[in-house]
């Protein structure tokens, strides 16, 4: 789909002149057809991930829109654990591949292949100490057996991410596709900024409290 800069200024709520700015110094993805600038959805949400932009609701709600995915599902089928034992280094992997839900569909040696590259994780969104999925490396599975985990622990560590960011909560998200991994990672991102879900991680609170938050927010 193509995004007019208008369009893109409301999503990012940031002014048109910005926008064009940022696109005529190649500081955004965008395509210059026929003088006018255009922009691709899939594009700019992973622009914002990588760039820990702040997500605004029209953005989750235009990216809804756009791809069909029942985001509740995908929770109830994930874990939610916490307090896993872990002894800051080395590297938590292994921990975190033992409690995730792993799909059928997805071998083992690829869980780990792919988070042990170097910036796997990043953080889920500023000020906070969650981490996430990196936008371009996804875990692949069949759509019927997507889901979100949660995996908290009980000492922070450090991820190998280029902000070298202290976590102690990871989101793991399989979906099946790479257009569907950024859709979750962006709702991932936009849970991870609200107070709520830090309130819920703090008391420990139980999985369907987080689908409850999750119908909240993403339905307003």
């Amino acid at each position: 789909m193509n995004l007019s800069v208008v369009e893109v200024a409301d999503l990012l709520q940031i002014p048109k002149s910005k926008i064009l700015k940022l696109a005529e110094t190649s500081k955004i993805p965008a395509y210059k057809i026929n003088g006018q600038y255009l922009f691709s959805l899939s594009e700019l949400i992973e622009w914002s991930l990588i760039n820990h932009n702040y997500i605004f609701p029209q953005m989750v709600e235009h990216a809804l829109n756009e791809f069909n995915m029942n985001f509740i599902v995908l929770f109830e089928r994930g874990n939610l654990v916490y307090d896993i034992v872990n002894s800051i280094s080395p590297k938590e992997y292994d921990n975190l591949m033992k409690n995730i839900a792993i799909p059928q569909s997805t071998r083992l040696e690829d869980i780990e292949r792919t988070l042990k590259v170097k910036n796997s994780l990043t953080i889920a969104c500023l000020k906070t100490s969650y981490a996430a999925l990196h936008p371009r490396n996804p875990l692949f599975c069949l759509h019927k057996e997507e889901s979100i985990s949660i995996v908290n622990f009980q000492k922070s560590f450090e991820i190998d991410d280029t902000r070298r960011s202290k976590v102690n909560t990871v989101f793991i998200n399989f979906n099946a596709n790479a257009a569907r991994h950024l859709l979750c990672r962006l709702i991932i991102s936009y849970l991870c900024q609200s107070i709520d879900m830090a309130i819920l991680l703090e008391k420990k609170e139980e999985k369907n409290k987080f689908i409850d938050l999750a119908k909240q927010i993403i339905n307003k």
